[in-house]
């Protein structure tokens, strides 16, 4: 599946950069970015990282090893986190002849176009590199029920709690992080704390 998914994704991805609808009205971009920001979130990187979060349990019967994994995995993500949020805020904001700060579309372009190639370029050595040493037996030839399956979790009360605390932390976190680029661009005018913000965000 991240085989399957990684030009999509990252097609999808480098969709929500685009800088070719500039001139477009607003009611077109509006249009545009909702459909695409589904196309990316809901289907495409659904399609990668479900696989990849799934990979740690066929990768190895220990548990010290998943753990292993898992570990990695975040500190990848840190460290992602800490080259987006920390170093690209330095080249995508300018300032225009009126003194304020603007964002230069096509270095912003520029750089979601690099990454894209790199997360695509990832996305194949992983599946290429990966192996799966644990195959997993099949008990049973009954064809699933998911709404069963749904009705069973939604009764167990830890699990709604754990579903509606990460819905929540999410929510929260990408909520602010995206008010953040607002707050000081257009509001303070000054880009320059981003940055040091999102470093202490990502510490």
């Amino acid at each position: 599946w991240v085989k399957r998914m990684a030009i999509p994704v990252t097609v999808a991805s480098l969709s929500m950069y685009n800088i070719f609808i500039l001139d477009w009205s607003l009611t077109a971009k509006m249009i545009y970015i909702s459909i695409v920001y589904i196309l990316w979130g809901s289907i495409t990187y659904t399609g990668v990282n479900i696989p990849y979060g799934s990979m740690a349990s066929v990768i190895s019967a220990k548990s010290e090893d998943r753990a292993g994994l898992s570990s990695f995995r975040t500190m990848g993500s840190i460290i992602a986190g800490l080259l987006v949020g920390v170093v690209v805020p330095l080249f995508i904001y300018t300032t225009d002849n009126a003194g304020n700060q603007v964002v230069d579309a096509k270095s912003f372009f520029l750089i979601a176009l690099i990454f894209s190639g790199v997360a695509l370029i990832c996305y194949y050595l992983f599946s290429k590199l990966c192996i799966e040493r644990v195959s997993l037996p099949i008990e049973s030839k009954e064809k699933l029920n998911i709404l069963d399956d749904l009705k069973e979790l939604i009764k167990d009360r830890a699990f709604v709690t754990i579903l509606l605390n990460t819905l929540f932390v999410l929510t929260a976190q990408l909520a602010s992080q995206t008010l953040n680029q607002y707050l000081f661009l257009d509001y303070f005018n000054n880009t320059t704390l981003l940055p040091v913000l999102n470093l202490v965000n990502v510490l």
